[in-house]
């Protein structure tokens, strides 16, 4: 415990040992107030000791279980992944909280771990979110091995449900035609940029007229637009957390020439160097791009009027599973689409992919069948 008094100013405060992060660095806690004199606050010190040490204790025991190492685990992980990643933890490290929160690390046991998931699986959870939560309590425990305040076996030794996985179903080209040809012109050419160049919807929405190169006919996926709280926006690097360079076919270079020409055209302030997509009714300089949810509840809107239950990811969905139908290599859909591993494409388009192949296949043997034919007595 250390006393600091400042007889200056009245300043007191108060530092005591709070133990060691994860990463063993000491801990303090401290408390500053305004005293009389050096007697009065050495009197309200061993008041706020007592104080800080309750605290401390309480700490030090919360650090001993699920609850604590989640709290250190989401405190760094929250400080380096992207809003969209943070806000879509959050139910699941609720649950983690709810169902495991309280076992002390010593005692976690996969017994806990399959108590869990049956209870979560009695709640009415489906297989694969439960499998989803078992992975980020496996991620945590991992973690938290590396720091030398768990052992991961509980994960590793439960059994998870298999993940069922989802094969897309995109809607049929006439249903685009239709869904797209509908849209407004914001809209249209959200909708166009998914499904002819593959784009997600936070990188539309970040995409900039300096993205374009016009004369190559090339789009330059450099960033991807999320949403925060309290209506703010910001940008991030696409998913994969590399910037792509798309080549597009010379309508969509003229799409995206239409709409600047309109912007040029209906407002006087418009600058070159903003969004595509941008929020013109509130800024018409085009600095200001659209919020991600103004395209999803757009499109919701669109899609129900034309009695579609297509999302606007499924535009991508449509773009790549073409893209494989016609016989485009999966290495060339994967640049597209901007997964980082080509076993994301082929894992996530397999129903398309296995129907390339057979068109491959039947198409080798047909060929095969012209080399061995027996040649004419002619």
């Amino acid at each position: 415990m250390t006393l600091r008094y400042d007889p200056a100013t009245g300043r007191a405060k108060l530092t005591i040992y709070a133990g060691r992060d994860a990463n063993g660095r000491q801990r303090q806690r401290s408390r500053t107030w305004h005293a009389a004199n050096l007697r009065a606050a050495q009197r309200d010190a061993a008041r706020f000791t007592v104080e800080l040490r309750t605290s401390v204790e309480a700490r030090l025991e919360r650090m001993g279980t699920v609850d604590g190492l989640v709290d250190e685990w989401q405190r760094i992980r929250d400080a380096k992944d992207s809003p969209t990643s943070v806000r879509g933890r959050q139910a699941i490290l609720r649950r983690i909280r709810a169902g495991l929160g309280g076992v002390p690390l010593d005692q976690l046991s996969a017994r806990h771990v399959d108590s869990w998931m049956a209870e979560m699986r009695a709640q009415g959870l489906a297989d694969t979110t439960i499998a989803s939560h078992h992975t980020q309590l496996r991620a945590i425990l991992n973690q938290g091995d590396a720091w030398e305040m768990v052992s991961a076996a509980a994960t590793r030794r439960a059994k998870p449900p298999k993940r069922q996985r989802r094969r897309p179903q995109p809607p049929t080209s006439a249903a685009v035609d239709v869904l797209v040809g509908t849209a407004r012109p914001d809209l249209q050419l959200a909708a166009e940029l998914a499904a002819q160049v593959g784009m997600r919807r936070g990188e539309v929405l970040g995409l900039m007229w300096g993205d374009i190169d016009w004369a190559n006919r090339l789009v330059h996926v450099n960033r991807a637009l999320v949403d925060l709280p309290a209506g703010a926006t910001a940008t991030k690097l696409p998913k994969s957390g590399q910037p792509r360079t798309v080549p597009v076919s010379a309508q969509v270079i003229e799409l995206l020439d239409r709409q600047r020409r309109r912007h040029i055209r209906q407002f006087d302030d418009w600058l070159p160097d903003g969004y595509v997509i941008a929020d013109l009714a509130h800024d018409q300089t085009g600095g200001t791009p659209r919020k991600a949810n103004w395209l999803s509840r757009a499109w919701q809107r669109h899609r129900q009027r034309q009695g579609s239950a297509a999302t606007f990811h499924d535009l991508r969905h449509w773009h790549a599973t073409e893209l494989i139908d016609a016989g485009v290599p999966a290495p060339v859909v994967q640049a597209r689409l901007g997964h980082l591993q080509l076993s994301t494409t082929t894992n996530v388009y397999t129903h398309a992919v296995g129907t390339s192949e057979r068109t491959a296949a039947d198409l080798i043997s047909k060929r095969r069948a012209l080399d061995t034919a027996p040649a004419s007595d002619a």
